[in-house]
């Protein structure tokens, strides 16, 4: 069993990474998908884990590439920032991109706002925004998968300063 954690869009947030990651000291894995690249490069020293990221439509100067697959427990992800696919105004594009590329689950931001869709026989998760929602608190993702089991996904509040 493995459990990934899914930020995005943190837009001067690098604390963000670190509120999370105490809360979730047992992660494996983080995929960060754009819009804070120098947030996560200010920590990503002191990241314990893995760390798959991608360049968001904010992130002037950022060498990180605009799409990433990475598998875990037999599950397939593509993840993206989301803006090359006008995700502001639906998913029908990423969705069929991800099947394209043979992936199981498709990861974006973007939006700014947190979201579950399951279209035809992939599932489109947007953690939301970890440092400047639209509405609400920032939020994260937390996705747990185990071989052979559908993946769990959670929309969890960025904890606050201790």
């Amino acid at each position: 069993m493995k459990t990934i954690l899914v930020l995005s869009d943190t837009h001067g947030s690098a604390s963000a990474f670190a509120r999370v990651l105490a809360k979730n000291p047992a992660a494996d894995a983080l995929i960060f998908l754009g819009d804070g690249w120098r947030d996560l490069d200010r920590m990503r020293d002191a990241l314990p884990l893995p760390v798959y990221s991608v360049a968001g439509n904010c992130d002037f100067g950022c060498l990180d590439p605009w799409e990433g697959l990475a598998a875990f427990e037999g599950v397939l992800f593509y993840y993206v920032h989301g803006h090359q696919y006008g995700v502001k105004y639906g998913v029908d594009d990423l969705a069929r991109n991800a099947i394209a590329r043979g992936a199981d689950v498709a990861l974006f931001g973007h939006t700014h706002c947190p979201d579950l869709v399951e279209l035809g026989r992939v599932t489109l998760f947007n953690p939301g925004s970890a440092g400047m929602p639209r509405v609400g608190r920032p939020t994260y993702g937390r996705i747990t998968v185990e071989q052979g089991k559908p993946p769990r996904f959670e929309h969890l509040q960025v904890p606050d300063y201790e």
